[in-house]
Order: C-alpha cells, then sequence, then structure tokens
C-alpha cells in the first residue's frame, strides 16, 4: 500500500461512486447506483495526554511528535489494508472468492476536535 500523493477532486468522486478516477471504467458491480456505500470514516486520534503535550511543546519537538503519530496512523493503515482489504469477486448465488484489494484513503490532520477542545 503506497501512501503518498495528493489527491485532486476530480480523482476521489468517481471513486466513490464506484468507477477508475482516470479511465472511468466500473471498479464494481453497483458503480453508479444511488444505494451504493461510498466509504467509511475513520477517525485516529491519540490520547489527550498527547494533544495537551503539543500544545506545549516547542516547534522542533512538536514536529517529531507529529511525525510519530503520523506513521502510527500509516502504519496502522497499512496493517488494515494486509489483514481487512477484501473484495468478492463474483455473483453469490453463483458462488464467489475473495481477493486482496487496494484501499483508497484521504487524511487529514487537525488539531482541535468538534467542541473546539486541544486535539
Amino acid at each position: 500500500m503506497g501512501l503518498s500523493g495528493m489527491v485532486r477532486e476530480e480523482q476521489y468522486h468517481p471513486v466513490f461512486r464506484g468507477f477508475h478516477p482516470l479511465t472511468g471504467e466500473p471498479l464494481v458491480q453497483n458503480a453508479g447506483k444511488p444505494d451504493r456505500c461510498a466509504g467509511w470514516e475513520g477517525c485516529f486520534t491519540p490520547w489527550k495526554d498527547v494533544s495537551v503535550l503539543l500544545s506545549q511543546l516547542p516547534p522542533d519537538a512538536r514536529k517529531r511528535l507529529e511525525a510519530l503519530n503520523w506513521r502510527a496512523v500509516e502504519d496502522t493503515l497499512r496493517l488494515m489494508a494486509r489483514r481487512f482489504a477484501f473484495s468478492r469477486t463474483g455473483k453469490a448465488s453463483e458462488g464467489c472468492e475473495h481477493v486482496p484489494v487496494g484501499l483508497v484513503l484521504a487524511m487529514f490532520e487537525h488539531a482541535s476536535s468538534r467542541a473546539q477542545d486541544p486535539n
């Protein structure tokens, strides 16, 4: 699983609808259907102690701790991809096979919660 690069909106939206971002080819049987589940959201949040520590550290130490946190999230996503990223091929009524697939991810970093607490 490669974790790099910026994703542009025009590439990301087709994937949510089940289409290849560059070719427009359907990637799944229910591509474009209104009841398609576009994806899931995950939130990786360190303990509140880490948030408080980040708010008090000098900039160079803060950058190092933020990098450690980012790497922990990337490692977790790699583990999830290896263990849980599978898709069923074929129709369930005809028997099917489960094959490993890649994940399409967008990662956003933010420093506050919805309640505007340091996070």
